[in-house]
């Protein structure tokens, strides 16, 4: 946080050093953006993140999607337009904060083209099922995501998701959230918070639905590294940038 000399803020501990989350799915080639971060082009330089073939959004708030500007030069290097998927609110927000991107008629070098797909239930995407599951940020709707495999027959094998920025998740939500092998769920801070899960609050819902293993992010300086792992319950531990999963 600017200006603040807590012990997490000057913390020599690079795993709290926490630039804004996104997340980067690679799957049969194919690499799937989960929203684009303020810090975007630094997280791209640090992962080495060269090629996006399509973009998820939860929500368009600043922290989730001022980074989208930094996609021309992805877009421009591969001369190919890159869908994004998100709800058709999303969408409006997106298209005013970012009218260049969507309505160039020809292509040029330095405007990226982008494709915008209003979500609406279950659909595949690069070789998996993508299935947007709402959640409430207070009075906002976000779209949390759920992944699973494409296999034959109609209903997908279900292996992980993606909630951020959640302050409450309603039941039907909440059983489309159950049987998963990953959950990364956020976790702000230890008090309440009127738009967000306090740890507790988190942990309460991780633990309810069963997921086999549970990464805590969107987390604030208020939560050091060190103590909040050895705090955690089994199967529950925190993000890091950079961090690696292999499903």
């Amino acid at each position: 946080m600017i200006g603040c000399g807590c012990n997490v803020c000057t913390s020599s501990d690079p795993r709290n050093r926490r630039l804004r989350p996104s997340l980067w799915i690679r799957h049969a080639g194919s690499n799937i953006l989960i929203d684009a971060a303020t810090d975007f082009r630094l997280q791209a330089l640090e992962n080495g993140l060269a090629q996006v073939d399509s973009i998820l959004f939860t929500h368009a708030h600043a922290d989730h999607c001022l980074g989208l500007d930094d996609m021309r030069i992805v877009v421009d290097r591969q001369r190919r337009q890159v869908p994004v998927h998100a709800s058709t609110k999303t969408l409006e927000v997106l298209r005013r904060m970012f009218g260049y991107m969507f309505s160039n008629p020809m292509w040029e070098s330095d405007v990226p083209r982008l494709r915008a797909v209003p979500v609406d239930g279950r659909f595949e995407l690069c070789g998996l099922w993508v299935e947007p599951v709402e959640v409430l940020h207070h009075k906002m709707t976000v779209l949390a995501y759920r992944f699973g495999p494409a296999t034959p027959g109609d209903k997908p094998v279900i292996a992980a998701a993606y909630v951020t920025d959640v302050s409450e998740i309603p039941p039907a939500s909440e059983e489309r959230l159950r049987d998963l092998e990953l959950l990364i769920i956020s976790a702000l801070r230890y008090k309440p918070h009127v738009k967000h899960f306090s740890l507790e609050q988190t942990l309460d819902f991780a633990l309810r639905v069963g997921a086999r293993r549970v990464l805590l992010t969107h987390m604030s300086h208020d939560l050091d590294y060190s103590r909040l792992l050895e705090e955690l319950p089994e199967r529950v531990e925190p993000a890091f940038d950079g961090m690696t999963v292999e499903l």
